[in-house]
């Protein structure tokens, strides 16, 4: 959970860190998200994976002109209720591409760009 923490601490803190790359992230418990950014701006987060959490496992909240791309976020944890894997609200201009989203997505309208992206059967 520490490493969680810092993770999205250096992320959300600094919001002109350019990129996460090849993190791995898993079992995030009782929290809104495994990772979260909020009030970003210019931001690559790219060919992570991120498994297991209760909450989402990426949530964007007022990021604005970034990227999300060849991430893995899944939660294959049975009887657990389905949780979106990717939940983004506020924001603008974002870029969220070729991502295996296995519980699919909640993307507020207008804030994001969709291309490409997968989830499994029944999310």
């Amino acid at each position: 959970m520490l490493r969680h923490t810092v993770l999205a601490l250096l992320i959300a803190i600094t919001g002109a860190l350019s990129s996460a790359r090849d993190v791995r992230e898993a079992g995030a418990r009782g929290e809104p998200a495994a990772v979260s950014l909020e009030q970003c701006d210019r931001i690559q987060i790219a060919d992570c994976t991120i498994l297991d959490s209760d909450g989402a496992g990426l949530r964007l909240h007022d990021v604005t002109r970034s990227r999300v791309a060849g991430c893995v976020i899944r939660d294959d944890r049975g009887g657990r209720p389905r949780v979106p894997s990717l939940d983004i609200t506020g924001g603008r201009e974002n870029w969220v591409l070729h991502n295996w989203l296995a519980n699919g997505w909640e993307i507020e309208e207008g804030s994001s760009r969709l291309e490409a992206n997968l989830k499994d059967s029944g999310s």
